[in-house]
């Protein structure tokens, strides 16, 4: 009997013992206020359309649906991810049975996929008074007190109530612990959707889930079976690969049930600090795997701009012997590289990172709207922070990428292109100082490739 067997088991004896409208208007406006929430997600739609491809296709997934009660809508429930997915179709599930019910609203936490560094909750909230909740999870240790480096967000957005529904809790640097709590407020989604609808301009202050109660709280600790907390392998290495004339060193890998992780080091010799790769993994079996779709992509080094560590779909349940790294972009920052200066009156620039085109200043009232026209990429093109004259700092917390302007011209971008826009709030000054997040760019067509033991 494995493990999963066993806690389904005891949760049976457990259990034996006696103790909405206007729906075009309201999408709309659901839409323009999770603009950029939306983001790194994978569409509820794709979703369930990959998982009959996945059911139907993979035996794998298939025998594990049909063998383990409740699996099957456990697997509907991952297909954001790869590696959860195959997590799910190895069995590799602690189930759990913790129930709280405020009021009108019940909150069930039924399964966790856990490793040393992620926990992925699933949970669904039931109601019969409040048609469709939603949910701000937060995390904290057992003990009350915060973590000093972690992050967590909700994998998916309006799932209808009593549909199961999952949240991310990821450690970047520590290992996960023996348990943690985590806490649900829930609010009306539907009181969201019928709130006034927003300005004509996207940068206009739009609802936020500041403006809405709470309807109530919920609290579960949540206790991980030290068989999952322990599951994760380190390898070490010093593997090499130049791009574009810049060395860096493959220095680990890291396999986790959930994800997998290579670490890279820019040679002290380089002229620019790594920011970006593209890239993809082969198993020596021939098994290929992308970087994740979803959740943390990279993580850099605290004391330079420079990103270091790359997380990918995990080869935990393929029993890879070894993997080979392929690379086939990069960007680069410039070590000597400072602020970009802007004069947005005249929509001109004294430089712009490569293949990047400042487009149009726009004045909006007490703002200026910047659009730059750039090759399609997941991240924007400047940092959020920027500057005056005087070298006083401001800072952007939004920003919008697509296929067309939004300066009022509807212009479409060139196939390979978007436009990206953001807004200087409250910036009365006619010239401003931006700060690049890359400044040049290196593709190849041929992959330059690296291989690492897993041994």
């Amino acid at each position: 009997m494995n493990r999963n067997m066993e806690y389904e088991q005891l949760i049976e004896e457990l259990n034996a013992m006696p103790t909405p409208v206007g729906g075009v208007e309201r999408a709309m406006r659901r839409e323009r206020r999770n603009r950029y929430l939306l983001r790194p997600l994978t569409s509820l739609a794709a979703v369930f359309a990959l998982f009959v491809l996945l059911v139907n296709c993979s035996t794998t997934v298939a025998h594990a649906c049909a063998r383990v009660p409740g699996l099957r809508e456990l697997a509907a429930a991952v297909t954001f991810s790869r590696s959860l997915s195959d997590a799910v179709a190895n069995e590799y599930v602690q189930p759990m049975n913790l129930s709280e019910t405020n009021g009108d609203i019940t909150v069930k936490v039924e399964y966790l996929i856990v490793d040393q560094r992620n926990v992925t909750v699933f949970y669904r909230m039931e109601s019969k008074r409040y048609p469709q909740l939603e949910a701000t999870p937060e995390f904290c240790a057992a003990d009350g007190n915060e973590f000093s480096s972690c992050s967590w967000g909700a994998n998916d957005w309006y799932v209808p109530n009593g549909e199961l529904r999952s949240v991310r809790l990821g450690f970047l640097y520590d290992d996960v612990p023996s348990a943690v709590r985590m806490k649900l407020k829930l609010r009306d989604a539907t009181s969201m959707e019928d709130a006034p609808a927003p300005a004509d301009s996207i940068w206009d202050d739009e609802p936020t889930e500041d403006d809405f109660a709470y309807l109530a709280e919920f609290e579960f600790l949540l206790e991980f079976d030290p068989y999952y907390t322990a599951q994760g392998k380190h390898f070490e290495t010093d593997e090499r690969m130049t791009l574009g004339g810049q060395l860096l060193h493959v220095t680990n890998v890291d396999v986790y049930p959930t994800y997998m992780s290579f670490s890279v080091l820019g040679d002290e010799t380089n002229t620019a600090w790594l920011k970006s790769l593209s890239y993809y993994l082969v198993t020596d079996a021939g098994e290929r795997f992308e970087p994740v779709a979803n959740g943390i992509v990279a993580t850099g080094n605290p004391d330079t701009p420079e990103m270091m560590t790359f997380h990918a779909d995990s080869t935990f349940f393929y029993r890879a012997k070894s993997v080979t790294l392929y690379v086939t972009k990069a960007e680069w920052l410039d070590k000597d590289a400072g602020t970009i200066h802007v004069d947005l009156k005249n929509a001109r620039a004294d430089a712009m990172p490569e293949g990047a085109e400042l487009i149009s200043c726009k004045r909006e009232g007490s703002r200026w709207v910047v659009t730059v026209l750039q090759g399609r990429t997941d991240a924007q093109v400047f940092m959020p922070e920027y500057y005056d004259a005087d070298g006083n700092e401001y800072f952007c917390h939004s920003w919008t990428s697509g296929a067309t302007r939004l300066d009022g011209t509807d212009t479409e971008a060139p196939e390979g292109y978007s436009y990206d826009s953001f807004p200087l709030n409250n910036y009365p000054y006619d010239e401003v100082w931006l700060t690049p997040r890359y400044t040049s760019r290196w593709s190849s067509e041929a992959p330059v490739a690296v291989t690492v033991p897993l041994a």
